[in-house]
């Protein structure tokens, strides 16, 4: 009989996944305790004795001399995570660290230990920052606090060695690590992909499953990703999140955390699409580095000059920082990456305060390697007219995508069309607004669709979609859990000034109306397959915003000849 399965095979996915980003967060921890560890090496007795005591500049060049090959190693670190994958990277990361850290150790001159901490830095930019790094700081400063009272040279060699070990140990144990599943994927090996999940998601997590498994596959390029991501659509972004890593250093707190104990770096990955992110994101942790340089080599003959001067500085910077972060940065608690990047779909440049509402459309192409089809789809939202608005829509535009339908997700500001609209002015009056400003999208060369599309609305937004009906040709119409027109103005009076008066147009095409499976209204009142209202070729679908309810979706265009 086979013997019990136990230990790491019997743990949960949870704890999987909670020893895997143990394992990696020891990674970032590298990095914490170098800032925690080089300012007080600087200075222990037994350093000078070997070394002699360091001028301001000389001091701030030591310390910093790991952020140089740092910061050009980050550039390109995203494009080799890219292809070697994460794990892959790291481990890279951690060996070339390990050595520098070794070299540092042993060193016997200025030159050599200065060499040594470049070795270091050259890796340091392929760990995944910042997790771990404040209390890895304390931990430096600690363990120099002790290690000052060794009557030797171990004194300053010994966190030198303690990053040794730590980094060689990150090393072989990130590459016992499975592989990221996005990336798998990314690869075009889902079968391994889903193997992953297995050991990370929980069956009974079945949303979490297909979010991390709908990444579509990277079409091979020919352009790196490091020069993709200065795109249109991908550069605001891109030089908002450089611009929030330089920041943080401009707030002087690695100036402090070289002879204190902590510090802060801000995450920029998850405002990047997925072809960018690694790219990018390593891209801005360069850039943090290069700026850091700059303050560190600096810091010691500022502070030495003037008391106050660094601290007047930094805090003009931070204040500065503040104001450009509470204008550019959305909010992304919450949000799934797929929503926010639809968040940038806009302008990526322009404030929010002061630039003038507008709407947008944001075009998905089919995937290059199925047949192109032509209809197009039309997914339409109202700004704060319904509660998740385009991004609602992502799902079923990707799985469309993949169908080989392309779709414009178009989000209509309905403070464009109030601000031509007479004040107090009738609900159908900004209806028609509003159906003017959608037709104007749709009707334009970029938007997608040369065909009549299926339009696609859901909630108050299908107002909007049954006004455009009445005026304009369609090759379909669905609308998901629709609002009736008759209590619109009673229940939302600030949106509909005056009531609305049921439509009557005639369809000449198919339409269809879906609700979730689990809404009680389409429960105990219709079926699959029957009709509502009074058109009755209105179909009545059981599909939610999902993968499945697309599936639902898909066989409704199948049957209609869509």
């Amino acid at each position: 009989m086979a013997a019990p399965k136990r230990g790491f095979f019997t743990m949960s996915p949870m704890k999987r996944v909670f020893l895997y980003s143990a394992i990696m967060a020891i990674s970032t921890g590298l990095f914490g305790f170098d800032t925690g560890t080089i300012g007080s090496i600087t200075t222990m007795p037994q350093f000078q004795a070997q070394f002699g005591v360091l001028s301001d500049f000389v001091r701030g060049l030591v310390v910093a001399s790991i952020l140089i090959p740092s910061a050009f190693t980050g550039i390109i670190a995203g494009s080799i995570s890219d292809r070697l994958s994460r794990k892959r990277t790291v481990s890279l990361g951690c060996a070339i660290f390990a050595c520098g850290s070794a070299i540092s150790c042993g060193s016997n001159t200025l030159g050599l230990l200065i060499f040594g901490r470049c070795v270091a830095g050259a890796g340091e930019t392929m760990l995944v920052i910042q997790v771990f790094t404040t209390g890895a700081i304390a931990t430096g400063f600690f363990i120099c606090y002790a290690s000052v009272r060794i009557p030797s040279s171990l004194s300053w060699r010994l966190p030198f060695a303690l990053s040794t070990m730590t980094a060689t140990f990150v090393a072989v144990a990130s590459l016992l690590l499975p592989y990221s599943p996005r990336w798998l994927v990314m690869k075009g090996r889902r079968a391994e992909a889903e193997a992953v999940m297995d050991l990370i998601a929980s069956e009974a997590s079945p949303d979490e499953r297909r979010e991390l498994l709908e990444v579509p596959m990277r079409v091979p390029s020919k352009k790196l990703a490091f020069m993709d991501m200065f795109r249109k659509g991908y550069r605001g972004r891109t030089i908002l999140g450089a611009f929030l890593q330089a920041a943080n250093q401009l707030s002087g707190i690695d100036f402090i955390s070289f002879s204190s104990t902590w510090a802060v770096i801000i995450h920029t990955a998850e405002i990047q699409p997925n072809a960018t992110r690694a790219a990018a994101t390593a891209f801005g942790n360069g850039v943090n580095q290069a700026v850091n340089f700059c303050v560190a080599v600096t810091g010691p003959g500022f502070l030495a000059r003037s008391a106050y001067g660094p601290y007047f500085t930094y805090g003009s910077c931070t204040l500065f920082a503040t104001v450009v972060a509470y204008l550019y940065m959305p909010e992304t608690i919450g949000k799934t990456l797929e929503t926010i990047d639809i968040t940038f779909e806009g302008s990526p440049y322009a404030p929010s305060a002061f630039v003038r509402p507008k709407s947008t459309a944001t075009i998905v192409n089919a995937v290059r390697d199925v047949r192109q089809l032509a209809l197009p789809l039309a997914f339409v939202s109202v700004k704060g007219w319904e509660e998740d608005g385009i991004a609602g829509w992502m799902k079923w535009a990707k799985q469309a995508s993949k169908a080989g339908y392309t779709s414009v997700l178009v989000e209509i500001d309905p403070a464009d069309a109030a601000t031509r609209t007479e004040a107090g002015s009738s609900s159908s009056a900004l209806l028609a607004e509003l159906s003017a400003e959608l037709s104007s999208i749709l009707s334009s060369p970029e938007s997608g669709t040369p065909f009549p599309p299926l339009l696609l609305s859901a909630s108050l937004s299908s107002l909007l979609a049954q006004t455009y009906v009445s005026s304009h040709p369609l090759s379909a119409l669905l609308l998901h859990s629709p609002a009736p027109p008759a209590p619109a103005h009673e229940l939302h009076p600030k949106v509909f000034p005056t009531p609305l008066e049921e439509f009557t147009f005639e369809p000449n095409f198919p339409v269809a109306i879906a609700r979730d499976p689990g809404d009680p209204e389409r429960g105990s009142r219709l079926e699959d397959g029957s009709t509502e209202g009074e058109y009755s070729d209105v179909t009545v679908l059981a599909a939610g915003k999902d993968k499945d309810g697309w599936e639902v979706v898909a066989r409704w265009m199948d049957e209609n000849g869509l």
